[in-house]
């Protein structure tokens, strides 16, 4: 006859787990400060791609406002 254990059906509790060593504790801590500054480095690379795709369609406007009265003012008066 065999029988069978239930551990597997209840939650697993805070004693059940082995105590972290101080290297574990390290490695978290790198690990989570890590995780952090690669987000706030894509956020910041995100802002400024951003920022760099707004500057370029403002000159474009520009220059394209620029071109379009050059070619009118070549072209003499319009009266």
């Amino acid at each position: 006859m065999t029988t069978t254990t239930t551990m597997t059906d209840r939650p697993i509790l805070r004693d059940d787990l082995p105590e972290l060593t101080a290297t574990d504790r390290l490695a978290l801590t790198i690990g989570t400060l890590l995780i952090l500054r690669a987000e706030r480095h894509r956020a910041r690379r995100a802002d400024r791609a951003e920022h760099a795709r707004a500057a370029h369609a403002e000159a474009h406007a520009a220059a394209t406002a620029d071109a379009a009265f050059e070619r009118r003012a070549m072209a003499g008066p319009t009266w």
